[in-house]
Order: structure tokens, then sequence, then C-alpha cells
């Protein structure tokens, strides 16, 4: 499982392009598309990261778009020196 730093500040993420959830207690980046190419264009992949225990979770499906440039936005994080891997928790994303 990937972490942001705990010395990394949640501001650091928004040079990634990560906006803060006005939902969730998370910083979330999704894939975007300027022009959709069919029906199943409406199902993002994206990134988030939790500021209850800062572990970064990839959502996608079966249908998402976006999954190799979300892949490289991680690829960005990683290279940067702001995330390390941690031993696996309980955490799991749900897809429906």
């Amino acid at each position: 499982m990937l972490k942001l730093k705990e010395e990394v500040p949640f501001e650091e993420l928004e040079k990634y392009g990560f906006k803060k959830s006005e939902v969730q207690r998370c910083y979330v980046v999704s894939a975007e598309l300027n022009k959709p190419r069919s029906v199943y264009d409406n199902v993002p992949c994206d990134i988030s990261v939790w500021e209850s225990d800062r572990t970064i979770q990839l959502g996608y499906s079966i249908l998402s778009y976006g999954f190799n440039k979300m892949l490289n936005k991680l690829y960005d994080l990683i290279t940067a020196g702001l995330v390390e891997k941690v031993d696996s928790k309980w955490r799991t994303l749900i897809v429906m």
C-alpha cells in the first residue's frame, strides 16, 4: 500500500492536480477528457489520498477511462519522493 509521507503537507498534492474533496476528507485527482468519446466516458479513474491515515487509493471500474494517466500521476508522486510503501491495512475500495 502507498501512503503520503507524514512530513508532506496535503497542499503539496495541489501541484499535481489534486483538489480537496468537498464531500469526503481526502484529496482527489481524476482523469478528465476534453471531449467524451462514448457513453462510458463518464466513469473516470481517480486517485484519493485520505486525510485520516494518508493512504492512497486508485479508484476505477471496468468502464473507467484514464487508467494510464492515473498510473503516470502515481509515478510522479513516487519519483518526487512524496509517498512511501507501507504494510497493507484493512482499507479496500469497493467499486460498483
